[in-house]
């Protein structure tokens, strides 16, 4: 089932990233003080790499650098981020942690910002990832709407029968 919820974030996160490479790369990358991460391409940077902190690093014990935007300058680049790392990170993720059983098993995390165990299943991480994920989305069309680029529709669609 969480899968499925995933492959509906993926679908959205699709529509959103095609948005985004719409944009005069001097706009989506545009730095604004008065918004979240900066950028376009900053808070879709820091959705990836949510993703990184929480299941391969946190989860999976991989020591791994934070995602630098120098190497992501654009929305190309950042689709491929997201198909060639979260997306497959994801599914390596559901394929120990994401049988139903797994799913409400506390985990017992070590997070740097508290030394006893933090207690998180693995059905609270796939629910944090994708609402935070979802929250800065709506940030993201928020400010492309203010920059003069109104957004598509970018909610997650019925599924089909």
């Amino acid at each position: 089932m969480i899968a499925e919820v995933y492959e509906w974030v993926k679908d959205a996160r699709g529509r959103l990233i095609e948005y985004c490479s719409e944009m005069p790369a001097e706009v989506f990358g545009s730095r604004r003080g008065d918004f979240g991460y900066g950028s376009l391409l900053a808070t879709l940077l820091h959705v990836a790499d949510c993703y990184r902190f929480w299941l391969a690093e946190t989860v999976m014990k991989r020591d791994l650098a934070e995602f630098q935007a120098q190497d992501y300058p654009d929305a190309g680049s950042l689709k491929v981020l997201f198909q060639d790392y979260v997306d497959p990170l994801v599914e390596e993720f559901l394929a120990g942690y994401g049988s139903p059983e797994a799913l409400g098993r506390p985990l017992n995390l070590h997070v740097h910002w508290q030394e006893s165990p933090y207690p998180a299943t693995p059905l609270w991480l796939m629910t944090h990832v994708i609402t935070h994920e979802f929250h800065h989305k709506g940030q993201i069309v928020a400010l492309g709407r203010v920059l003069g680029y109104p957004p598509p529709e970018t909610d997650l669609y019925l599924p089909q029968a």
